[in-house]
């Protein structure tokens, strides 16, 4: 899908191309680091199976501030990517309404006249 817009829509994608670009990185980084989630829980599980001790007090702790710190970059990261894919995507609609309205600019009063507006709006 990515391929699509930039081969359609190759004009439009620069005005947003930093911010896009930013967003598509920190997604990539959130779901990579979403990944330790499941690994330190499996640690923690694997404590709870083999007789919960006093030494592995420590190493549960561990685990869970390990979640934590993990649960923080995921917050951040996901309001980086949802702002900046969001940003660039209004940048590029923004320029596509304007460069209709300047296309609809250009027309002729007898083009609107002959056409009705349903007819107008689908040739946009």
């Amino acid at each position: 899908a990515l391929l699509f817009l930039i081969f359609h829509f190759h004009c439009q994608i620069d005005t947003g191309t930093g911010f896009f670009l930013i967003g598509i990185a920190a997604l990539v980084a959130v779901d990579f680091v979403q990944l330790y989630i499941p690994e330190e829980l499996a640690k923690v599980i694997a404590i709870f199976e083999a007789g919960f001790n006093g030494d592995a007090t420590k190493t549960v702790m561990g685990a869970v501030y390990k979640v934590l710190i993990v649960a923080g970059i995921m917050l951040v990261g996901r309001t980086v990517w949802r702002l900046s894919i969001f940003y660039a995507s209004r940048k590029i609609e923004a320029n596509l309404r304007h460069e209709m309205f300047l296309k609809a600019e250009r027309l002729s009063q007898q083009y609107y006249h002959d056409n009705k507006v349903g007819t107008v709006m689908s040739d946009s």
